[in-house]
């Protein structure tokens, strides 16, 4: 990779990494404006409208770069694929993050003593982000590594720290229901979808040792059916 292929991977990468900061900011709220619990006059029907319609682009992306999208464009090489993919990630999520409509109607609210406990969660949600974005992704941004060979799944710290950063809230408003259902939804479909891509790839690959198995015997195997003495 040359000096400029370096640079285009690493400053990729520290964009995705902001702007996964920038969402913990985000779903807490009352730091950053606008954020998921602010409030806002946007009327509800077209508020949900819109905001449903943000967080089908992150579904969109990743089942698009799961489909193979980046190699159909010849001018994109082959070793920033990934690095293009997290420019992409992170350019969604900043879209996001700005164009939000807060739905600040309240639906329910926990007692005020349980507040540092949510809070505790809110934290620890994030710390396994983090972990789970670096084990997922940090090596593969640059090529280091190949793919990752571990097929998503509803083990990762990634995909729990996600669900519990959504959930873990104090307030609970229209806004934060429907981001929180929204990518609970999806990673509960992506989750079972990997699992059944993976146990047909297994069932392939078994298929076709057995297959080559038999093949080996037939070849070795005289007119009779026998194994050849020459084989013995």
């Amino acid at each position: 990779m040359g000096i400029a292929s370096i640079c285009y991977a690493a400053f990729g990468y520290l964009t995705l990494l902001a702007a996964i900061l920038w969402g913990m900011l985000f779903v807490g709220g009352g730091v950053i404006f606008p954020n998921v619990d602010a409030h806002g006059t946007a009327a509800p029907f077209g508020g949900v409208f819109l905001d449903g319609g943000l967080l089908l682009l992150p579904a969109l992306l990743h089942r698009a770069l799961s489909r193979g999208m980046l190699r159909r464009f010849g001018s994109i090489p082959r070793g920033l694929e990934r690095s293009t993919q997290a420019w992409g990630a992170a350019l969604v999520l900043v879209l996001i993050y700005r164009y939000w409509q807060p739905l600040p109607q309240v639906l329910w609210r926990v007692p005020g003593p349980l507040h540092p406990a949510f809070s505790a969660l809110f934290y620890l949600a994030w710390t396994l982000i983090m972990i789970g974005a670096f084990l997922a992704s940090h090596l593969d941004l640059f090529e280091i590594a190949g793919p990752t060979r571990a097929a998503p799944s509803l083990r990762q710290p990634l995909y729990w720290g996600i669900v519990l950063a959504v959930w873990a809230t104090p307030v609970m408003n229209v806004g934060h229901l429907l981001l929180a259902s929204a990518v609970t939804a999806y990673l509960l479909f992506d989750g079972l979808w990997a699992a059944r891509m993976s146990a047909v790839a297994r069932k392939s690959a078994a298929h076709s040792h057995s297959s080559v198995g038999a093949s080996r015997v037939r070849a070795l195997s005289g007119p009779s059916g026998a194994v050849s003495d020459t084989a013995a």
